[in-house]
């Protein structure tokens, strides 16, 4: 974890040294207005804070992925990846590997620029939309509409 604190204040302190020599980086709003201006104003250890904050909202996403994912994979990847770690309440039982992996690519994705960023939303957004067509499909195609017209009705509670 302090490696990838460390990576960020990098990121952050190149992103103002930018700035600061008046060369124009496009970064997303969210990273590129509060760091350097607290990293500016405040100091360093605030500025940390800062980083270690965005970078505890850049891990919740891809956690909640992977229990999700390991909730559809009937608990899978859980089983795979459970080794034997000292009892702590506070830690995971399991390593999730998988939302490591993709915390270190979407902090790739950062460093790379807004454009990346921007296509590989894009990208996401059409997988998404594909996701959602193909299952709005079967549904239709697989539907039984003799169940709809049975008593007592559709809503049968109204």
């Amino acid at each position: 974890m302090a490696w990838q604190l460390q990576m960020q204040t990098m990121i952050y302190k190149s992103i103002l040294r930018c700035r600061l020599r008046g060369v124009r980086r496009k970064v997303p709003s969210r990273w590129g207005a509060v760091h350097p201006r607290v990293y500016a104003t405040l100091g360093e250890l605030p500025a940390v804070l800062v980083a270690s904050t965005l970078l505890l909202d850049l891990y919740s996403r891809p956690s909640h992925c992977s229990e999700y994912l390991d909730a559809a994979t009937n608990h899978t990847l859980s089983r795979l990846l459970t080794f034997p770690l000292p009892e702590y309440r506070y830690l995971a039982p399991h390593c999730d590997l998988f939302a490591a992996t993709l915390l270190v690519f979407s902090t790739l994705m950062i460093v790379a620029g807004t454009k990346v960023v921007c296509q590989v939303a894009a990208a996401g957004v059409g997988v998404s939309v594909l996701v959602l067509t193909a299952v709005s499909c079967t549904a239709l195609l697989a539907a039984d509409t003799r169940n709809w017209t049975h008593p007592p009705g559709f809503f049968p509670a109204g």
